[in-house]
């Protein structure tokens, strides 16, 4: 049994419902495609997933440098609090993990922002219109190939999340 990802609340839903069981949310049709087009649409699908994958691992270094610069800059605020309050360790401890936490807060937006950057640069519109052409010369509508795509990748999946803008 097939299974549907409610593009609005991300219920899981079977692919017979026209509605979602959750939010009542209208679901895609099914596809009829044919099992050996659908094995051909499945292997475009892991390739784009894999290219942007591939992509976002290209922010692995920025993060990583961002990561050694923000334990850098605690051990020496730390270090510094320790030389200024040398007799009181509670107000060093206290500093030290309320930067600690604040730094911590600031590196998962860095992450963020690094990962939604390549992303967005991996799935420029020059892939968009790749896939859109695919899509024509296969005689494949847009939702059949939504609709497959969800079914092949995981609810997590980056491209998952920018296939609401094909047409």
């Amino acid at each position: 049994m097939s299974i549907i990802i409610c593009k609005f609340c991300k219920s899981e839903n079977d692919a017979e419902n026209e509605r979602c069981f959750s939010c009542n949310a209208p679901l895609p049709k099914t596809s009829v495609l044919s099992e050996k087009a659908k094995e051909h649409l499945s292997n475009y699908i892991n390739s784009i997933e894999k290219r942007l994958k591939a992509e976002m691992k290209k922010a692995d270094m920025p993060l990583f440098i961002s990561f050694m610069l923000i334990t850098l800059i605690w051990i020496f605020v730390s270090f510094i609090s320790y030389k200024s309050f040398p007799e009181d360790t509670t107000i060093i401890v206290i500093l030290a993990v309320v930067l600690g936490l604040g730094l911590f807060i600031a590196w998962g937006g860095l992450i963020k922002h690094f990962e939604h950057k390549a992303a967005e640069k991996a799935f420029d519109p020059k892939i968009k219109t790749e896939i859109n052409a695919y899509l024509k010369e296969m005689n494949i509508s847009g939702p059949s190939f939504k609709m497959l795509a969800s079914e092949i990748l995981s609810a997590k999946s980056s491209l998952l999340k920018f296939l609401d803008d094909l047409q």
